[in-house]
Formats: C-alpha cells, sequence, structure tokens
C-alpha cells in the first residue's frame, strides 16, 4: 500500500511540475520577472472569470466533467492573484540584496567599516599606494 501511494506521489509531483500555470509561476519568479508579478494578477481575474462562465453553464444543464475544469480556473486564479504580492515580496528583498552589495565594495574601498551618510574623510590604501609609485 505504502509503495502505490509512493509511486502516485512521484506521478502527481512530475505532472505538477509541468503544469503550465506552474511553468509560468516558476519563470515569473527570476530575478528580471519579478516587475511582471503585479499585472500576471489579472490573468487571475480571468481565471476567475472564466471559472464563473462554467459555474452559469454548469447550472444551466452543462455536463458534469466541467466541474474538474471550473476547480481548476478556481485553483489558477487563486494562484496568479497570490503571487502578485508574493513577486512585490521577492522584488523589494532582492533590490535591497542589490544595494547591499553594491554598498559593501564601495564603503570596503574608502575603508569605512560602519556604513553611514557622509563622505570618508580619509584616503584608500589604494590611491595611497598609486601616489606612492607616481612619487605624489
Amino acid at each position: 500500500m505504502l509503495a502505490i501511494s509512493l509511486r502516485l506521489a512521484i506521478v502527481f509531483r512530475t505532472l505538477l511540475r509541468y503544469a503550465p500555470t506552474n511553468l509560468l509561476l516558476r519563470r515569473l519568479r527570476s530575478r528580471s520577472s519579478l516587475k511582471w508579478g503585479t499585472s500576471f494578477m489579472l490573468l487571475g481575474v480571468a481565471y476567475l472569470f472564466a471559472a464563473a462562465l462554467l459555474t452559469n453553464l454548469l447550472n444551466d444543464d452543462g455536463p458534469g466533467w466541467l466541474n474538474l475544469l471550473v476547480i481548476l480556473g478556481i485553483w489558477n486564479g487563486f494562484k496568479f492573484i497570490a503571487f502578485g504580492p508574493i513577486s512585490l515580496i521577492l522584488l523589494a528583498r532582492a533590490s535591497i540584496i542589490e544595494q547591499r552589495l553594491l554598498v559593501q565594495p564601495i564603503a570596503e574601498e574608502e575603508g569605512v567599516s560602519n556604513l553611514h551618510v557622509g563622505k570618508a574623510t580619509h584616503k584608500s590604501p589604494d590611491r595611497e599606494k598609486t601616489n606612492e609609485m607616481t612619487g605624489q
């Protein structure tokens, strides 16, 4: 029984890995695509609208298999709507990390140990070596 459930879990995970919406969300999580997260919230609204239309069709004696499409539309709609704020958080985090990486080498060049507002009042060691070599 355990072996069967493990095999089913592997098959289900493989199917979810290659589902089109999961592939799109995985691509949107890259650093260059995070800015599109809020725009793709509209795709989530479109999925929910399609689910509402299918529900109306089901109420008018539509085929029962449309229930699966309604569930899929609602699930995908919620995934894309939830991804909007998540992408903003990920974008802010990536931006903060990039700022730290940009400020850190500059501070090390200037010999500043603590990051603070204001100019460093002393010369960098590299500049002193250059001045010694040129005789200035």
